[in-house]
């Protein structure tokens, strides 16, 4: 990768799945504002995904990060019929599900990938 940027070289290891362990710092403890009304087998609201999405990026050097394993993570966006889905799109996730009486607080959040998400399912 000889002659790339930083940021190509990011954008490369995650189009890849690689990523840079010397910036990739662990998963995150997450601070941000949990719901008023957070309680045992609750969705996580739309407005703390975007808290979360933000903390995720701001901790991480502008970059948005798995915390399962570092990889870089798009943005997720609206399909059209008969799109596939990006696998490498930000889920927000909880980590005691809440099928297992997880709350919807942001202390019980994780980042992770689609992909990492669905094969976690409700482990």
């Amino acid at each position: 990768m000889q002659g790339f940027s930083n940021i190509e070289k990011e954008f490369q290891q995650s189009r890849t799945g690689r990523t840079s362990s010397k910036q990739w710092k662990g998963p995150l403890k997450y601070e941000a504002e949990s719901p008023k009304n957070a309680g045992a087998g609750k969705k996580v609201t739309p407005k703390q995904r975007d808290l979360l999405r933000n903390e995720n990026k701001l901790k991480n050097g502008g970059l948005m990060r798995s915390d399962g394993d570092g990889r870089i993570l798009n943005m997720p966006k609206k399909l059209e019929k008969g799109q596939k889905a990006d696998m490498n799109q930000i889920e927000i996730d909880h980590i005691i599900p809440k099928s297992k009486g997880g709350t919807n607080a942001s202390s019980n959040a994780q980042v992770l990938s689609k992909k990492q998400n669905l094969k976690k399912g409700n482990k």
